[in-house]
């Protein structure tokens, strides 16, 4: 058996070559794998920051115990909220439009 091994050296050299280079082509590709699954985490834990970042502004009426009607504009959501317009219109013909500009 020692002797088989001296006379093919080059064979076995050859076949370990060849050995490692598919174990490395397997390698890469499974680095490539693992990196594109980790830029995937990356972008869904970006999404999930920006929306418990973000502004929630919820707006609803209030009767004090003064019998007056309050209207209040809060931000429940964590960042600040910026450039907030508010308009009340009318839905119906009975509100009268000189009330709303008041």
């Amino acid at each position: 058996m020692n002797m088989w091994a001296e006379d093919n050296v080059a064979f076995i050299s050859m076949i370990n070559a060849f050995g490692m280079i598919f174990l490395t082509i397997i390698y890469v590709v499974f680095t490539i794998l693992i990196q594109r699954a980790n830029q995937k985490v990356v972008e869904q834990n970006e999404v999930i920051r920006k929306e418990n970042n973000s502004p929630n502004v919820i707006v609803y009426f209030d009767m004090s115990i003064f019998n007056m009607l309050d209207l209040i504009v809060k931000n429940i959501g964590r960042g600040a909220a910026t450039n907030i317009i508010a308009t009340i219109e009318a839905e119906n013909e009975i509100v009268n439009e000189k009330y709303l500009k008041q």
